[in-house]
């Protein structure tokens, strides 16, 4: 007579065969490779076997990018649950690299100092006048009637530089 158990256990691991890949699961960092992927090692059981090479790192952001740093904790997830499409979800709070968004410039956090470079203002007192041009095709092209200034506008040109004195080097857009 077999185990009531032991059949049970084998019929509901067989029922549940196919979402062990609708899990994530800890892995390090091996290396960063230059198209901005990533090889991985894991040691847990469920990856054993699976090529970890060329992981693609999802940030949920338009244009971002991670250069994690070599022994770096991430998550990895598997795109509906097929073990043939690793990504890297999720980097544990202490992993060190640099996240770009779009650009190479540092970001200004919160107590961050910022230089701002205002050119020479020039005052302007008497009559504007100009036109608007609204973007488009054909462009449309409206006059401005003739407007007294009062008290004088100051105009500024070239506009205002600003650049991040001690942002995170880690953070970049």
């Amino acid at each position: 007579m077999s185990d009531p158990l032991a059949a049970l256990t084998r019929f509901i691991r067989w029922v549940m065969r196919d979402v062990t890949y609708h899990q994530c699961f800890v892995a390090r960092v091996e290396r960063g490779n230059p198209d901005g992927t990533v090889d991985l090692l894991s040691e847990e059981s469920a990856l054993q076997g699976l090529s970890l090479q060329s992981i693609t790192v999802r940030l949920g952001l338009p244009e971002a990018s991670a250069t994690p740093e070599q022994g770096a904790r991430c998550l990895v997830a598997f795109e509906a649950g097929d073990p043939r499409s690793p990504y890297v979800a999720a980097w544990e709070d202490s992993a060190q690299g640099v996240v770009r968004m779009g650009g190479d410039r540092p970001v200004a956090r919160m107590s961050d100092i910022v230089e701002i470079e205002l050119p020479p203002a020039i005052t302007v007192t008497g009559t504007i006048q100009g036109t608007i041009t609204i973007p488009g095709t054909p462009p449309v092209i409206v006059p401005l009637p003739p407007t007294p200034v009062q008290g004088g506008v100051v105009v500024v040109t070239p506009p205002p530089s600003a650049s991040v004195q001690t942002g995170n080097p880690q953070l970049l857009a």
